[in-house]
């Protein structure tokens, strides 16, 4: 397997003229191997470093310390702002980088009219640049990646930008391309894009590698680590205990035969207020499947509540969820208020029967929801 990308302790620190801020450190010994076929996930928080660090992989940011070993082409798509010259035209800015790039003259004007039409910027593309949009930039960046074909591509929010219209356009075209990539770096905010496009994935947490390894498992620690447990709160109505499955540890496995049992532990303070339970399960991209609020049991509901320790259980069946990962959280309340709510409290995967334990991983799934149907086959 050979090496596309190779850097060694990068680190890049910037400084300021104000005496109250001084040094920023952008990014602090980052190391990691790009090889052939990998498509590798850049996460983290705004300020975490990713976008410095696309910048030093592809030329535009020198590193403070550290080195970068590059043994492809490399087409940032990132910072497209910076590497389009804001007086040059939309045109003029095409055939520069046509030029930079070794297009003969002959093959310039019709490689100017695919990016003319890919992009259907019309006559904003007689105009200088610096007038674009952000979402004009990008329709000129990636038409004109789209003729370059790099080997190497670095990609920085580049679905946030532009209309839906372009971006589905866009996202068509790289799914029919990404085979014919040697590498893929692509840094977002949107987890289910990670998912999608990559298979390795970076954690950067202000500046410095937090992980590196499965996308599953990345975004995992990601989602854990940013993640306020209890978002909202009221102390004196409810003091939440513990949430079990049912002994079978923490993070525990079932198959998708299994009932997923789920006992919760509270303490009512006081009873001005009814405080119910509501369970929520998620999936590892943090998108919420479920919602069962114990007080649509009106029998339940019809129990008055006494203070002291209360539990409760609650049971998922089987053949319901896909194989897959899956968070769950718990608000406190009732049908006219929220108390409180605990965010993430903990994980379980659903696998296949012939699985074995030595090799489980999380999983992401894109259709979370399995139910076993009722089929029939009905003859002619």
């Amino acid at each position: 397997m050979s090496v596309l990308i190779n850097c060694q302790n990068l680190s890049k620190t910037y400084f300021s003229n104000q005496n109250s801020v001084g040094e920023i450190k952008a990014l602090s010994n980052v190391s990691f191997q790009l090889n052939e076929g990998d498509r590798l996930g850049l996460v983290g928080l705004n300020g975490s470093g990713k976008s410095t660090l696309l910048k030093i992989l592809s030329g535009i940011v020198k590193p403070s310390s550290g080195k970068v070993e590059l043994y492809r082409q490399v087409q940032n798509l990132s910072g497209f702002d910076s590497l389009l010259q804001p007086d040059l035209t939309g045109r003029e800015n095409a055939v520069f980088h046509l030029k930079l790039n070794g297009f003969k003259s002959s093959e310039i004007l019709p490689n100017i009219n695919e990016i003319l039409d890919f992009s259907e910027l019309g006559t904003f593309f007689e105009l200088p640049v610096k007038s674009y949009s952000s979402g004009m930039l990008l329709r000129l960046s990636f038409s004109i990646f789209k003729i370059l074909k790099p080997e190497i591509l670095l990609l920085d929010e580049v679905f946030s930008a532009g209309d839906m219209r372009f971006q589905k356009k866009a996202e068509v075209f790289l799914k029919e391309h990404f085979n014919k990539l040697s590498g893929l770096i692509l840094a977002s905010h949107q987890l289910s894009e990670i998912a999608e496009y990559c298979n390795k994935c970076l954690v950067l947490n202000k500046g410095e590698v937090e992980f590196l390894g499965s996308v599953e498992e990345a975004v995992k620690k990601y989602i854990i680590g940013n993640t306020i447990k209890n978002t909202q709160s009221q102390q004196d109505t409810i003091n939440f205990i513990s949430l079990d499955f049912s002994g079978k540890g923490y993070e525990p496995t079932y198959f998708r035969e299994e009932e997923i049992k789920i006992a919760l532990s509270a303490e009512i303070l006081n009873t001005t207020e009814a405080a119910y339970p509501t369970i929520f399960i998620e999936t590892a991209l943090s998108k919420v499947l479920v919602a069962s609020p114990i007080f649509e049991n009106q029998n339940l509901l019809n129990t008055s509540q006494k203070l002291g320790i209360t539990q409760y259980l609650v049971s998922i069946p089987s053949n319901i969820l896909n194989y897959g990962s899956y968070f769950i959280s718990i608000m406190w309340g009732n049908p006219k208020t929220i108390l409180c709510s605990f965010e993430k409290l903990a994980s379980f995967k659903v696998v296949p029967n012939n699985i074995k334990n030595d090799n489980l991983d999380i999983f992401v799934t894109y259709y979370p929801i399995r139910p076993n149907l009722e089929w029939h086959i009905l003859s002619k």
